[in-house]
């Protein structure tokens, strides 16, 4: 789910296991291109698990992670379809840098079409994709309480299945 970090987003936490829950709502009732009277509603709650371990690479911690979405699209373009299901599944891995100053991520992972189906309003998009993340935070005092974080992500569609 590209785009909902937070604060921080590009700081890797210790080794262990974790889990983040991203709750997502869109709505929208006009838009360019869309016929009048058309609308869209999205509900989407991604689970992340993420598991940092204890070994180093190129001098940073790898870690791995999967993201789940579970999607709820009511979509209405001349007909109605509303759909609920699983969203296409993430995996991936990551290396998170440290520094007194500073932390650093890059991360590759692949979106699976593992949600598609035939309708509209489909959970999932229906095409793999590679996404490269590549981000980093700079703590301006010791108590790391003051930072600027840049998180970017680029992703390569392969062609629809």
């Amino acid at each position: 789910m590209p785009g909902i970090e937070g604060v921080k987003s590009a700081v890797v936490p210790p080794p262990g296991v974790y889990y983040r829950g991203y709750a997502v709502h869109y709505d929208a009732d006009k838009a360019d291109g869309l016929p009048p009277n058309s609308s869209v509603k999205v509900d989407a709650l991604a689970h992340r698990f993420i598991w940092i371990t204890e070994t180093e690479v190129l001098g940073g911690q790898l870690g791995f992670e999967a993201i789940l979405p579970m999607v709820r699209t009511d979509l209405t373009i001349g007909d109605r379809d509303k759909q609920t299901g699983l969203g296409d599944l993430f995996v991936g891995s990551l290396i998170g840098w440290h520094g007194d100053r500073w932390d650093a991520v890059a991360a590759a992972g692949i979106w699976s079409p593992t949600g598609k189906s035939s309708r509209p309003a489909d959970p999932g998009f229906g095409y793999t994709e590679l996404m490269l993340t590549l981000g980093g935070t700079y703590f301006f005092n010791d108590e790391k309480d003051l930072s600027f974080s840049a998180l970017s992500r680029y992703e390569i569609a392969d062609k629809a299945v």
